[in-house]
């Protein structure tokens, strides 16, 4: 909503904005102090989450929500509203993902068959291949990260994440340093348990302008695929997927090409949500200015 300043201190606000039988959806304000001593929104964020009972782990009744104040009535038409735009993106972006995922469609084939041709034709001098700009981290979870129900604490799997993008991010600038603009998709597919051997990987999956989408999935490793000089063929159990959005502080990036049609498959899905949710070059600008001004 606005850039934050580092320098200032943040007051972040919690609410329980909509209930259903077992799901409840929170709504987290982030707040900041401006020049002139008012306080600003500068960030908002909404999570799903389940109540579990703590001895089978499966879903519980929980309390409804009862209509309260005009503001939390108006933070609950507000979830509706997101509730509905989010449904519409499912409907604009068709997924990947899933058990009846969307193929591509003719013209995103189209568009596949052109870049790789032109990365062909030029013999790589202006591209970059995105089986080469593709990092790991491999690590082991000890006690001291679990949560309350005895599992990875998410927060440490999305922090883990972000770092291994950025280190990514800037590996693809030439060592000059991005700019974090955001995220678009954060899956939770499986938790993660204490003593479990995790790997993350980020690649560059998009580039468009100064823009870079980079992807990073999280796998849960069997310790009897793990060969003696690394990975085996087969890594592990998907646990998580995310992808981060960053910007060149000042070129337009090298264009990123697939290989295979698995990597044509990631290229399409983060073109799809940069056609519909950007960011756009004003938002970089926008960003840009307000840095300057710090």
């Amino acid at each position: 909503m606005r850039p934050i300043d580092i320098t200032k201190d943040l007051s972040i606000r919690s609410y329980v904005v909509l209930t259903g039988k077992s799901s409840l959806e929170i709504r987290t304000d982030t707040f900041q102090v401006d020049e002139v001593g008012s306080e600003q929104l500068v960030d908002v964020c909404h999570t799903v989450m389940v109540a579990l009972d703590k001895t089978t782990n499966r879903p519980v009744q929980i309390r409804s929500l009862a209509d309260g104040e005009e503001e939390q009535a108006a933070r609950t038409e507000v979830v509706k509203q997101l509730r509905a735009k989010r449904a519409e993106q499912q409907q604009q972006i068709p997924s990947f993902q899933g058990k009846a995922p969307a193929p591509p469609k003719q013209d995103e084939m189209q568009s596949m068959h052109a870049l790789i041709k032109e990365a062909r034709d030029s013999a790589g001098a202006d591209v970059e291949m995105m089986g080469d700009w593709t990092f790991t981290n491999s690590l082991m979870i000890y006690p001291e990260r679990r949560n309350m129900h005895g599992k990875l604490f998410g927060g440490f799997v999305a922090s883990t994440a972000y770092d291994l993008a950025y280190f990514c991010a800037r590996a693809f600038c030439g060592g000059n340093l991005p700019f974090a603009l955001g995220f678009d998709q954060m899956r939770f597919f499986a938790p993660v348990s204490i003593g479990d051997q995790l790997n993350f990987t980020a690649r560059v999956v998009y580039t468009e302008g100064k823009i870079m989408r980079v992807w990073v999935d999280v796998e849960q490793l069997d310790p009897n695929l793990i060969l003696g000089k690394g990975l085996g063929p087969s890594p592990g159990t998907l646990t998580n997927q995310m992808e981060f959005i960053f910007a060149h502080p000042s070129n337009d990036v090298t264009k990123i090409v697939p290989g295979s049609y698995t990597e044509v498959i990631r290229y399409l899905g983060a073109q799809r949500w940069q056609e519909n949710t950007g960011p756009t070059e004003q938002h970089i600008v926008n960003y840009r200015s307000f840095i300057r001004s710090k």
